[in-house]
């Protein structure tokens, strides 16, 4: 979670959903009297917040503008997997210690570890949003974002693809997201999950 005092700004930088581009870029061009700040950590919930600084919460709830990213769920829960099996962080990532070939595949992965966004926003008690930007036309809404506020920012570059990244079991990120789904309690699963991301969001499979 980011936040600009000057501008009185948060973003909630949720997962792999382009939040690192998006945080790059403001980082890179903040002036000293602009800098964005995260105390809290990057991935945070306002559940967090309230409990760390409840000063700091009201404020924020009553005179902040407040932003959150987000992402198609399906092609969310395939960019966390081949996150999950970087070559770097599988081991890591593995806390209930499963056998690592298991996480071979990516049903089991979901069934086993994926971590919804809806734990962060709509399952977060205290959430809040007025303006999504949303991974799929993230510059764009980037864009009139920073010209109502009449920010100086260049173009957003893209940082943290997973595409690029070797992984455990050499797996190729597919271009599209549907090509991972092997049967329908798959695409079933991630819907249960993040129900409302869908449903209030307009996403579909």
């Amino acid at each position: 979670m980011y936040f600009n005092h000057k501008h009185k700004i948060v973003i909630q930088h949720v997962q792999k959903t382009g939040g690192t581009s998006l945080l790059y870029c403001l980082g890179r061009n903040s002036r000293p009297d602009s800098k964005w700040l995260k105390p809290f950590g990057m991935h945070v919930t306002y559940d967090v917040l309230k409990r760390q600084d409840y000063q700091l919460y009201e404020d924020v709830k009553d005179n902040w503008l407040k932003m959150s990213t987000v992402r198609n769920p399906w092609d969310h829960a395939v960019s966390r997997y081949f996150h999950f099996i970087d070559n770097k962080r599988i081991h890591k990532e593995n806390k209930k210690g499963h056998p690592i070939e298991k996480y071979s595949s990516f049903e089991f992965y979901l069934n086993e570890r994926y971590v919804q966004q809806d734990i962060m926003t709509f399952e977060s008690k205290n959430f809040m949003v007025d303006q999504w930007i949303k991974f799929e036309t993230l510059e764009e809404d980037w864009l009139k974002i920073v010209k109502k506020l009449d920010f100086e920012y260049p173009e957003l570059v893209k940082h943290n693809d997973t595409k690029s990244r070797t992984n455990y079991f050499n797996y190729s990120k597919p271009d599209d997201y549907r090509e991972m789904y092997l049967n329908d309690s798959m695409i079933e699963l991630v819907m249960k999950k993040s129900q409302k991301t869908i449903e209030l969001l307009g996403y579909s499979f």
